[in-house]
């Protein structure tokens, strides 16, 4: 990519997250929670930065965007609110669109539709925290419930372009 492309990309990704980059003051709070950190090739202070300086390409290409089990400890742990796994579901979300492949097919809805219903502990969770309460931990439950929907839906993508990841990888699973 072109440096005006990168750019473009980059405020596409703060568009798509709704993060201010700028808030960053660089402590390293967030990377210093986070789970993954040691099998991370940027971590996520470097996501910030890196989307700041509209360093994508090499962001885009990183396996790190796979190793981030979007557990949003990083958020919670930012005395700015900066939110740094926002940023990598959008630039997650730009390396589909870029790929092609951030459609589904009209005979795909009720298919996936059926693929959420089968999964009961999800959706008798997701129902559960939806219905009973809507103080602020539980719409941090139901946050972390969709992400991990999101997350499954975002397993089966990449298996399709080929590659061999799992939730194992993710570490969700013990």
């Amino acid at each position: 990519m072109n440096n005006n492309k990168e750019n473009e990309t980059a405020a596409k990704i703060v568009e798509i997250s709704g993060v201010n980059t700028r808030k960053c003051m660089k402590c390293g709070k967030c990377s210093a929670t986070c789970p993954a950190y040691g099998e991370m090739e940027y971590h996520p202070h470097q996501f910030v930065y890196m989307v700041e300086k509209g360093q994508i390409e090499k962001l885009m290409a990183s396996k790190s965007l796979y190793k981030c089990l979007t557990c949003l400890a990083c958020v919670d742990r930012c005395p700015r609110g900066v939110e740094p796994a926002k940023l990598v579901e959008a630039v997650r979300l730009m390396v589909i669109r870029q790929q092609g492949m951030n459609h589904l097919a009209p005979e795909q809805i009720p298919e996936l539709g059926h693929k959420m219903a089968a999964s009961r502990r999800f959706s008798d969770l997701t129902l559960c925290a939806y219905v009973s309460r809507t103080d602020e931990e539980t719409q941090t439950q139901f946050s972390a419930l969709t992400a991990l929907a999101l997350m499954a839906s975002y397993i089966e993508k990449v298996k399709e372009v080929g590659a061999d990841v799992t939730f194992e990888d993710f570490s969700l699973m013990n």
